[in-house]
């Protein structure tokens, strides 16, 4: 769970639940307006991604939480927003309205959309969400639980791309339609070799195969200004950790300056921000001063993973693997 103050000092968080429920098109819930005595009333809106099990769907309820998971999220998870009125609204993807802005159907399919929402996080002043789309998070069920195995399944075609609403006017006035929030994608590939570490090779035994991941966008404020921090395998790398099999891609940090033309927000100046790792790092976070993230510490256990953090230009351990050799005051 992460959250961020407003400058008026109300709170947005970011939850995940799981709603029971195969037969409806979204997820219902239940709040305090419908039981007080049961469910506590906050005095803020909650942001939250919301995936509810579905029986036709094998394996459901895979979050993408999950540092084996990362690139295979099930399907059908969706950005919305419980309102302090204990109302919730939908905000992303709207079919109808976001068609345009994803490159696979909303479908829905059985009820369920046919992409995946990840990885939301509140800009540092309060006013924008940021989070990661899956576009094709389609059937995971020969890849989980078949002969297949887990292990053999290199992503999701389409790769997942970040994104940002700007939800200040629906802070300002609760009744602002969600509908008419700016939603702004941030990424698109069309290629999946058109940043790679060696665009020369392009066989799929020596490069990975399945759409680029771009995920866990944060906001935060370092020595060349306020800059988004995200993680993706855009460098289409095998990971040297060879526990996880063909989906154990290679993940870095990467950092971008957020442009705004008025109409919609952009990415310009995208760099590799982290030292390159032959495993990955996953999971920036913000903090005081700098940046945390996780780090594979190892290239034999798959879920041996330390905590990192990075300071300007330094970067050093928090948990975990090595030790500062003088550690950084503040």
């Amino acid at each position: 769970m992460f959250f961020a103050r407003k400058p008026s000092s109300s709170l947005c968080m970011f939850l995940s639940f799981t709603a029971l429920s195969s037969a409806q098109p979204s997820p219902v819930f239940e709040t305090w307006k419908d039981d007080p005595g049961t469910y506590h009333q906050p005095a803020y809106p909650l942001i939250f991604i919301a995936s509810f099990r579905d029986p036709q769907i094998g394996n459901g309820g895979i979050f993408g939480t999950d540092v084996l998971e990362v690139g295979a999220p099930s399907r059908g998870q969706e950005l919305l927003m419980l309102l302090s009125d204990g109302t919730t609204e939908r905000l992303f993807p709207l079919a109808g309205l976001h068609d345009g802005l994803v490159d696979y159907s909303l479908g829905p399919t059985n009820g369920r959309i046919n992409g995946s929402v990840t990885e939301p996080s509140i800009s540092i002043d309060g006013r924008r969400v940021y989070f990661s789309y899956f576009h094709d998070a389609l059937n995971f069920q020969p890849y989980c639980c078949g002969t297949t195995g887990h292990s053999n399944f290199d992503g999701w075609p389409l790769g997942e791309d970040l994104y940002a609403i700007d939800i200040g006017p629906k802070i300002d006035d609760p009744s602002f339609p969600a509908d008419q929030l700016r939603v702004s994608r941030l990424t698109q590939t069309t290629d999946w070799y058109a940043n790679a570490m060696n665009p020369s090779v392009t066989s799929a035994t020596e490069l990975p195969t399945g759409g680029v991941v771009h995920n866990g966008g944060i906001e935060v404020d370092t020595e060349l200004g306020r800059q988004l921090v995200f993680a993706s395998d855009r460098k289409q790398l095998r990971n040297s950790n060879q526990g996880q099999g063909k989906k154990n891609k290679n993940f870095n940090i990467f950092t971008a300056w957020v442009a705004d033309d008025g109409a919609s927000l952009r990415l310009v100046r995208i760099r590799q921000n982290q030292y390159y790792t032959t495993r990955s790092t996953l999971s920036p976070n913000r903090l005081r001063v700098g940046y945390a993230l996780s780090y594979q510490a190892t290239t034999e256990e798959p879920r041996q993973w330390h905590i990192q953090e990075v300071r300007g230009r330094r970067w050093g351990p928090l948990y975990g693997y090595g030790s500062w050799p003088k550690r950084p005051s503040g």
